[in-house]
């Protein structure tokens, strides 16, 4: 197990590589985010979260441009929704541990009890007919991300992806990603 080139987005504040060799196969990503500036990245993401804004003060000319850029962007975004599996998910957060336990024992439960069922009501309103048949054919992924602290993170890993492939061994799940996040 090791980690591929990271990708740094200084913008962001952060960088992200993939865990690659992992024993998990294809259907199984996983991926480090490290946060370089905590300030940065939380004042892009609150940015990115709340301000809808901006385009207020915009010319009318502007605004259109930005305005049809929007619309064919979130008419990509729609036709993912409709055609994509649909993946559930949990998060965990410590300042002192490696919760990817909690998190995947936590999606374990949701899917023991099938709420990732009892959401199809919900989900029908939201995304399109193939990712409601792929629901209903138990073609469905999960999402665990989760707080890394270590001084060797591919540890952390190795040991999330042994729970994740306990877990997704008597599930119908088909595709696991597992996302962990510290700090550079």
């Amino acid at each position: 197990m090791s980690f591929a080139v990271e990708v740094v987005d200084p913008d962001w504040g952060c960088a992200y590589k993939e865990v690659v060799d992992s024993l998990g196969g294809t259907s199984i990503k996983v991926c480090f985010v490290t946060v370089k500036d905590v300030g940065k990245f939380a004042e892009k993401l609150t940015g990115w979260v709340l301000d809808t804004s901006w385009m207020a003060d915009l010319d009318k000319g502007v605004r259109r441009q930005y305005d049809f850029t929007v619309k064919e962007t979130s008419q990509i975004l729609v036709d993912v929704f409709k055609s994509a599996l649909v993946n559930f998910g949990e998060a965990k957060f410590s300042s002192d541990k490696n919760p990817h336990g909690p998190a995947l024992d936590q999606i374990d439960r949701f899917v023991t009890e099938e709420k990732h069922l009892r959401d199809r009501a919900h989900l029908i309103n939201l995304v399109g007919d193939n990712p409601i048949e792929h629901l209903d054919n138990d073609r469905f992924g999960i999402v665990a991300a989760f707080s890394v602290n270590s001084d060797n993170p591919l540890l952390v890993f190795k040991g999330a992806l042994k729970t994740a492939l306990a877990l997704a061994a008597g599930k119908n799940i088909s595709s696991l990603y597992l996302v962990g996040v510290g700090e550079a």
